[in-house]
């Protein structure tokens, strides 16, 4: 098993979700579902190590979350006032925080937050 990471967005206009492999740059992958498109994007992975594996080249280093110790020596409003579900498509369990255009329901003068 490796330890690459996967980013999944919803695209309006393909109308899938799409993955991306930050430590690939070239992987992306497709599906109606997020577990579809999760499950392209693994077998998509796998050619490309095998494939780099065969070619001698360097993998890359799989990316790293630094650990949060939990200490500051600052005070910092980590989080805004309210943090919404995220319009990433049917069945979405994405969390979006409002940018600043927003209020802390959500709701903007400007335009509407889906």
């Amino acid at each position: 098993m490796n330890k690459y990471s996967f980013k999944i967005v919803w695209s309006d206009e393909d109308e899938a979700y799409i993955v991306t492999c930050h430590e690939f740059p070239g992987l992306s992958a497709f599906g109606d579902t997020q577990e579809s498109a999760l499950a392209e994007a693994q077998t998509a992975l796998n050619l490309m190590i095998e494939t780099y594996k065969g070619s001698g080249i360097e993998l890359p280093q799989p990316k790293v979350e630094e650990e949060f110790s939990g200490q500051s020596s600052k005070k910092a409003n980590l989080l805004p006032a309210a943090v919404t579900t995220s319009h990433l498509g049917p069945a979405s369990g994405g969390v979006r925080v409002p940018d600043s255009g927003e209020t802390a329901s959500g709701n903007s003068s400007q335009r509407p937050v889906r």
